[in-house]
């Protein structure tokens, strides 16, 4: 499960594409979803292209390195047949480390939200450099 968006963002370089897929919470809200723009992050990656990564969602780097690091943690799991406790998995286990990744990704997502569709926000907010950028990373999506 974790290397198939790590691999699926190598072949999208590549031109191969799945007909007829699209996002279903886009067709059925008519609004972007919180993991719009994890695709072209991946594919940036993919290229090496990190700071193109960050501009187009914000998680796709940490995602993507988390995602690297659980399939590494499971392949050496597999090869050597056992469980492996480590520092991150038990940190990871813990319910407040749940509940913080949960706002930040929605959190995140409701910034870039009203980024994109709220024309009245505060101008000296507005002329700050990390609401360009959110401003400009929101228009992606």
């Amino acid at each position: 499960m974790a290397i198939a968006p790590l691999l699926g963002s190598i072949l999208y370089n590549y031109g191969f594409r799945i007909p007829g897929v699209h996002c279903l919470f886009q067709a059925w809200l008519r609004i972007p979803g919180p993991g719009c723009g994890l695709t072209r992050s991946f594919m940036a990656i993919a290229r090496q292209d990190w700071q193109t990564a960050v501009h187009y969602h914000l998680l796709g780097p940490v995602l993507f390195v988390c995602l690297l690091l659980a399939a590494l943690h499971t392949t050496i799991e597999l090869i050597s047949r056992r469980a492996w406790s480590t520092p991150y998995t038990r940190f990871l286990c813990r319910p407040w480390v749940v509940g913080a990744a949960g706002f930040l990704v929605f959190g995140y997502y409701a910034l870039r939200l009203y980024a994109r569709y709220s024309d009245n926000f505060p101008s000296v907010l507005k002329q700050s450099l990390l609401w360009q950028w959110l401003i400009s990373s929101a228009h992606s999506i």
